[in-house]
């Protein structure tokens, strides 16, 4: 397990997912590591997928009750109660139940981390008594808030999470999402000849981000219309990417030999994968308050390597890229084709955006800034837990 040194003060980071994940990986292994770092705090990270399963990702998130139970049972021994110790609960999955447990019978506080509005999912426990048991209430909207109120403290990832955590617990602070920008590189863009190389990465696990695919490969067919030379890449995986793959073959065979299919690419690989394109694109094709909620880490990996994005104006967006120097907020559809089409058009442009991208990483949404913030709200917790 990836942790820091330190001797004082303890904070256990859990999550669900893996590594390869990116809310595990940023907000708890990056957190972790960044917070190791500072004097007299010692961090350790317990994350479902790569401690206590044997499970895919995918099978980790479908797993049975009894397997979960297995998990929590190996988990046990890095739970046990410590002094001066505070558990960092990532999201409210069912790696969420036995610290909340632990918390309701009076041994270690925790904070709820919150960086995905999820409430209409259930992500815990499928048997009833299973939920009542652990959380005191079988439904997810409820134990989320639950977990909430009850947190020494929660963080939000986005400012819509904050907006909704704010009124069932004070004790708040705002940290995005980001990135470690050491590890993506501004390759010299100013010297490449070819086609414009758009880019878009994630996980296409149902319809809605189906269509955020489908909104870029109409954007392509735009600029293909307007007899420019551009291509997209596709990089990710899913439940549904078979699915994905058989659409570009049906319904964008007029633009099929533009568009290039790459599979999961491992995170740490993910730089080069970046530095080959030229624009970053974010598409939502639905206003939802889980839209509005995310502070995806694909946009801050987009500006580390120096890409402008293009990206429909919902939710945390609008605070990170500032429209027409570091990317472009677009409200529709031809807004998006537009975008694509000016960007393909201007090299210059795209280069002055992608420096300001980078800049802002640095500045603002780098893994040292958002975790100085996390330390100072932490020091704030510890004092309350005296």
């Amino acid at each position: 397990m990836k942790g820091g040194g330190g001797l004082d003060r303890h904070i256990v980071f859990i999550g669900l997912s893996g590594y390869d994940y990116p809310h595990t990986r940023v907000r708890c292994y990056n957190f972790a590591e960044q917070l190791g770092k500072y004097s007299g705090i010692q961090t350790h990270v317990i994350s479902f997928r790569d401690h206590l399963s044997t499970l895919s990702e995918v099978e980790t998130y479908m797993a049975r009750d009894r397997q979960k139970l297995k998990m929590m049972l190996r988990g046990l021994p890095h739970l046990f109660p410590k002094i001066n110790t505070l558990f960092y609960i990532q999201k409210a999955h069912y790696n969420s139940a036995l610290p909340y447990l632990l918390s309701r019978l009076g041994f270690n506080r925790y904070i709820f981390d919150y960086d995905d509005f999820d409430v209409d999912l259930n992500v815990t426990f499928n048997k009833m008594s299973l939920r009542k048991l652990f959380y005191g209430s079988t439904d997810h909207g409820e134990i989320t808030r639950r977990l909430a109120a009850n947190a020494l403290g929660c963080v939000a990832a986005s400012r819509s999470l904050y907006e909704y955590l704010e009124p069932i617990n004070p004790r708040l602070e705002y940290v995005s999402t980001g990135v470690k920008p050491d590890m993506f590189t501004m390759p010299d863009r100013s010297l490449r000849v070819g086609p414009v190389h758009f880019l878009w990465t994630g996980l296409v696990w149902g319809d809605e981000i189906l269509d955020n695919v489908l909104r870029a490969l109409d954007g392509l067919r735009a600029v293909s219309a307007e007899g420019l030379d551009a291509e997209l890449e596709i990089v990710g995986g899913g439940q549904e990417w078979d699915r994905m793959i058989r659409t570009v073959i049906t319904d964008y065979r007029d633009i099929g030999d533009r568009v290039r299919i790459t599979g999961w690419v491992a995170p740490d690989d993910m730089p080069v994968v970046l530095a080959r394109a030229d624009v970053g694109l974010l598409p939502f094709s639905r206003d939802s308050m889980w839209v509005r909620s995310k502070s995806p880490t694909k946009l801050f990996e987009y500006m580390a390597s120096g890409l402008p994005v293009i990206a429909d104006s919902i939710g945390e967006v609008r605070h990170v890229i500032a429209d027409g120097e570091s990317g472009c907020l677009v409200q529709n559809q031809d807004d998006f084709n537009q975008a694509m089409i000016r960007l393909c058009r201007q090299p210059e442009r795209r280069l002055d955006m992608g420096r300001e991208a980078r800049k802002r990483v640095e500045t603002q949404y780098s893994i040292p800034v958002l975790v100085d913030r996390l330390a100072r709200f932490l020091e704030t917790l510890f004092r309350l837990k005296k």
